[in-house]
């Protein structure tokens, strides 16, 4: 296996995928009125990320971004989603299977930045 580093061009196409990735889940918070609070925060961080591909980054800046943006839900093998009653049975909300998928590939996307390479065969 050989290491493989990513280049600035690579590393501009990771800001980008975290970008659409937060415009994307942006829009699904505000059509579902829901975690609102969250909403400034997921600004702030593509903002920030768009700013980095107009003048410039470091590693320590993709880093520092990466744990800024919110994770909304903390997905782990012991943790569940959240429940609500419907029709006397408790059920996972319809609201979580919209906007899980959309928290997830800002997570994922935001993760990346952090990753400074690779091994490939």
């Amino acid at each position: 296996m050989t290491p493989h580093f990513y280049t600035v061009s690579e590393r501009r196409q990771h800001l980008e995928d975290f970008i659409k990735a937060t415009e994307n889940l942006l829009v699904e918070l505000e059509q579902s009125d829901r975690f609102s609070d969250a909403v400034p925060a997921y600004r702030d961080a593509m903002d920030q990320a768009k700013r980095f591909l107009e003048v410039g980054f470091t590693q320590d800046d993709l880093s520092k971004l990466s744990r800024e943006a919110p994770q909304l839900f903390n997905l782990h093998p012991h943790w569940t989603p959240p429940h609500e009653e419907s029709g006397g049975r408790s059920k996972v909300p319809d609201w979580f299977f919209k906007l899980e998928p959309f928290e997830r590939r800002v997570t994922d996307t935001a993760y990346q930045l952090r990753v400074t390479g690779e091994y490939s065969k």
